[in-house]
């Protein structure tokens, strides 16, 4: 029902059973795959998505940080 592929998001609705109006899930991709370009277009994605649903506020956690993917130490490139 949910799908992971790379940049794919999936809207969830709480109809008032969190503080959030809504729950988005993105999808990173393969395990193992995801990079700072794909982090970054991932996010892009994110974004497009929320606010084509209206969305005015959003929270994340360190996207890409676990199970060895990204350092969150490391700066990104510019």
């Amino acid at each position: 029902m949910i799908g992971g592929l790379h940049g794919e998001l999936f809207h969830v609705p709480t109809r008032g059973r969190i503080a959030a109006d809504a729950v988005l899930i993105a999808g990173m991709g393969v395990p193992g795959s995801f990079n700072e370009d794909r982090l970054r277009s991932l996010m892009a994605n994110v974004a497009l998505g929320t606010g084509a649903l209206g969305m005015t506020a959003v929270a994340t956690v360190l996207v890409g940080a676990g199970e060895g993917s990204l350092d969150p130490e490391r700066r990104c490139a510019r």
